[in-house]
């Protein structure tokens, strides 16, 4: 009987870690989308103000942000500035896939990411100014999307952590 308890606490115990472990996911998602829009915003800045070619601000840009966005510009900048005659996108899309797993964005987002590099590396800098201005547009329609319905989504996830530990504790007992 004591096995039976102890064995239903824990299952308790472990769903509502799934519900609080997913509202800090979407948290971290949030933060992950809000920094994305802060590098855009610098990367839009070293190359319209500093004049800086796509490599450099990259570099720049890598230097001054966090994990994992650093290493990513930065090794993205290196790739670059060796210049292997393969697109930049190509680059950027195997740069990006390889930190696919340091991310928690969705799968839309992540592409959204990715996409990026699609339109960069090629252009002059006046539309790789408009091509950037069009990726902060979207950044921020999914910040604001996000912020509109967090509170009640982590809520939610809370909420079906702790019922879903209970169901399997029932579907067991």
């Amino acid at each position: 009987m004591i096995l039976k308890i102890a064995g239903s606490i824990l299952i308790l115990f472990a769903g509502g870690m799934i519900g609080i472990k997913s509202g800090l996911n979407l948290k971290r998602r949030l933060w992950e989308l809000k920094r994305l829009e802060r590098i855009v915003i610098m990367l839009k800045g070293e190359i319209k103000y500093n004049n800086s070619t796509l490599p450099e601000a990259l570099l720049h840009v890598g230097n001054k942000t966090v994990y994992p966005f650093d290493e990513m510009l930065v090794r993205a900048g290196k790739q670059l500035n060796e210049y292997e005659g393969r697109p930049f996108y190509e680059q950027w899309t195997e740069v990006v896939e390889s930190y696919r797993d340091e991310f928690v964005l969705t799968k839309e987002q992540f592409e959204h990411l990715k996409g990026m590099g699609e339109s960069l590396g090629y252009l002059d800098m006046e539309m790789q100014m408009n091509s950037l201005e069009l990726s902060h547009i979207q950044i921020k329609n999914y910040i604001s999307g996000m912020e509109g319905t967090m509170a009640n989504n982590i809520k939610l996830y809370n909420c079906l952590g702790i019922m879903g530990g209970i169901l399997v504790v029932l579907i067991i007992v």
